[in-house]
């Protein structure tokens, strides 16, 4: 499926994509994000937007618009994560193939990925950070995170040799 979802671009109608690969099997909450089974979760917008001297300015009509895919390899960080209790879906896994194309693949540990990168060179944009969440009015350990363009790699464990978890990809207009 990630084939064919790295294809879609920014804004791209929920109806479209969905007859490519499919309805929805539910709705996260009350948020405009979507879970297509096999670890994938989709990120929409109501509404198309620009960003314009540090605003967001709305226009177009009304809609679902793409702005985010999610994939998990990891069911319990995907879980965690997506701030779920529980998902009936046997089939989350890592899949064969590259994330990042020619580079990045769920083979990977945080150490590795950096040393593409510095490899590589490939990017304009390359971070890492460690994301914490609120737990019983305490900041704890969520995930560490790696920046890279388009791509937000996640890693459910703090050390170096951690695997990726899972990954969001912003696609672009």
């Amino acid at each position: 499926m990630w084939e064919k979802l790295k294809r879609f671009k920014k804004f791209e109608e929920k109806g479209v994509i969905e007859s490519a690969i499919g309805p929805a099997k539910f709705q996260v909450g009350n948020k405009p994000q979507y879970y297509y089974g096999g670890g994938y979760f989709l990120g929409f917008a109501t509404r198309k937007f620009r960003i314009e001297n540090l605003e967001r300015v709305e226009y177009g009509d009304d809609g679902l618009f793409l702005i985010s895919v999610y994939h998990f390899s990891d069911r319990d960080f995907m879980l965690k994560y997506m701030k779920i209790d529980s998902l009936d879906d046997s089939d989350i896994t890592a899949f064969d193939g590259d994330i990042i194309e020619g580079c990045v693949d769920y083979s990977l540990s945080r150490a590795e990925v950096r040393k593409v990168y510095q490899e590589k060179g490939m990017c304009d944009y390359y971070r890492e950070s460690e994301t914490r969440t609120l737990v019983d009015g305490k900041f704890v350990f969520q995930n560490q995170v790696i920046y890279w363009d388009s791509y937000n790699l996640f890693f459910a464990g703090k050390t170096a040799g951690a695997k990726i978890s899972g990954f969001k990809y912003n696609p672009k207009e």
